[in-house]
């Protein structure tokens, strides 16, 4: 059921990520939202690199949809909460 909420959500055009993804057109501002959002901190270096290369193959609403959840679902998130 979580799974559930969660995508429906993430996939929602009026959510959260949604809005953003309209608004801010800088996608390292974006990575780092999302990354304070989940995490409580900014990306590393070698984090910010691999997102910047997965965007030169990715579309970027689906990229960043993948990110927010990845990060929902990583242990790092879980001990945040």
């Amino acid at each position: 059921m979580y799974k559930r909420q969660v995508l429906s959500r993430l996939n929602s055009g009026s959510g959260w990520l949604a809005k953003r993804l309209k608004e801010e057109k800088d996608d390292a501002k974006l990575t780092d939202e999302l990354f304070l959002r989940a995490c409580s901190r900014k990306p590393t270096a070698p984090e910010r690199a691999k997102i910047t290369e997965l965007l030169k193959d990715t579309p970027r609403d689906e990229l960043f949809r993948d990110l927010f959840w990845a990060l929902l679902n990583s242990k790092e998130f879980l001990f945040n909460r």
